[in-house]
C-alpha cells in the first residue's frame, strides 16, 4: 500500500510490478512486461473555485495527450464513490473511459477524477487493447482495474 505524503491519498500496489514516486505530485505503477499502467496526479485547482468533483467537471472534460491519436470517449459516469482514507467518508468521482492509440498501439484507458477541498486528483490506467484480447492476461486485466478502484482520497478537512 503506498500512502502519499502530501496529498494524503492511498494505492494498493501490485506485487512485482514496477512502481515509481519520484514525479513532484503523482505516481506510477505498472506491469513491465504488458505496458499495463495506473498513475495519480494531484494539482490544487483552488478550494473556493472547485470544492468538489461535481464543480470541476463543470468547467473541465478529459482531453487527450498530446501523443495520443484517434482518442474517443466511450462512457462518461458522473456518479462514482470512492471511500475516502478514513475508511468511513465516501467521496464523489467523475469517470471517463476511453480508447486511445500510442505508437500504432490501441489502448483501453479509464480515468477517475475526484476534487477535495480544491485539491484534485486524477487516477488514470491504461492497457493495450492486443494484451486484453488475450484469454491468459485476463488476471493482469482484473488487477488493473482493482488497482486503479484501490484509489482512496483523503476525506475532506
Amino acid at each position: 500500500m503506498y500512502s502519499d505524503p502530501n496529498s494524503g491519498y492511498t494505492l494498493e500496489i501490485p506485487g512485482g510490478w514496477e512502481f515509481d514516486a519520484s514525479f513532484a505530485n503523482g505516481v506510477a505503477t505498472w506491469d513491465s512486461r504488458t505496458i499495463a499502467w495506473v498513475s495519480v496526479y494531484t494539482d490544487f485547482v483552488g478550494r473556493n473555485l472547485y470544492p468538489t468533483t461535481p464543480h470541476y467537471t463543470q468547467d473541465w472534460t478529459f482531453a487527450p495527450n498530446p501523443l495520443w491519436t484517434s482518442f474517443d470517449i466511450t462512457s462518461e459516469n458522473n456518479f462514482i464513490f470512492r471511500t475516502a482514507t478514513d475508511g468511513q467518508t465516501s467521496v464523489r468521482g467523475h469517470e471517463f473511459i476511453f480508447d486511445f492509440t500510442l505508437d500504432g498501439d490501441l489502448f483501453e484507458g479509464a480515468a477517475h477524477w475526484f476534487v477535495v477541498d480544491g485539491t484534485f486528483y486524477e487516477v488514470f490506467r491504461a492497457i493495450p487493447e492486443s494484451i486484453r484480447q488475450i484469454e491468459q492476461y485476463a488476471a493482469l486485466d482484473l488487477l488493473l482495474r482493482l488497482t486503479h478502484v484501490s484509489f482512496r482520497p483523503p476525506p475532506s478537512n
